[in-house]
């Protein structure tokens, strides 16, 4: 099985497919609204560290809806 590729946000190594979701905590942050920065930046390392959730490019067998459902899920 190949390593993800992985990006290094604000010294937190994020697995591609949450890049997205990093990048919309910056956003949050950059337009004032860091609380929920925050609690999305949680939600996604609850997720990562679980390893329930995972999508079949990084060796799980969740689809994509199934990810964003369980990072919903883990939201404050």
């Amino acid at each position: 099985m190949k390593k993800p590729k992985r990006f290094n946000i604000h010294g937190m190594a994020l697995i591609m497919q949450f890049f997205e979701l990093e990048m919309l905590a910056m956003m949050l942050t950059h337009l004032e609204f860091p609380s929920l920065a925050d609690r999305l930046e949680t939600a996604v390392k609850r997720v990562i560290a679980e390893g329930k959730f995972r999508r079949k490019d990084i060796g799980g067998d969740s689809t994509i809806q199934e990810v964003v459902d369980a990072i919903i899920a883990a939201v404050d």
